[in-house]
């Protein structure tokens, strides 16, 4: 399994949003930066949490729950920064099932199973953020050799 083409596929998928009114396009991070200079960021940690199952003829299906942070200045106050999340979470939503299969011929299904506000601390620094959980679904073939 590809984790790493996985993470760069959502990476694509939460980068290619159209930002809502009056914001600027989100960046990401192949690694969880150890400060944020530059929001909004996605960040899509990994590895992901994973429920394995095997078929016949080495046949791997996986349920994999992914989480992949947007994280935002703390910028005005208080209801103009729900509202920004708020329309932020509308088009994150809106970018990711719409292309469900993640454009990876082993991936399935990719779906948003929980969006949340949240006020992270990253480095020690408060931002506004969204954790989104995914569950992408994958079939491979297992080719790993033996032990």
């Amino acid at each position: 399994m590809d984790y790493e083409a996985i993470a760069a596929a959502l990476e694509t998928r939460f980068t290619g949003v159209t930002p809502p009114s009056g914001e600027r396009a989100p960046k990401a991070v192949d690694d969880p930066p150890n400060s944020v200079g530059w929001t909004p960021l996605i960040v899509v940690d990994l590895p992901p949490d994973e429920d394995i199952e095997w078929g016949p003829s080495k046949l791997r299906y996986s349920d994999q729950l992914w989480t992949v942070w947007a994280l935002f200045a703390q910028e005005g106050d208080f209801p103009r920064r729900k509202r920004r999340l708020a329309k932020w979470q509308k088009a994150l939503l809106n970018q990711v099932a719409a292309q469900i299969q993640l454009g990876l011929a082993y991936v399935d299904k990719a779906e948003i199973r929980r969006i949340a506000p949240e006020q992270p601390d990253w480095a020690e620094i408060p931002y506004d953020g969204l954790r989104i959980s995914i569950l992408i679904q994958t079939r491979e073939v297992f080719t790993g050799a033996a032990a």
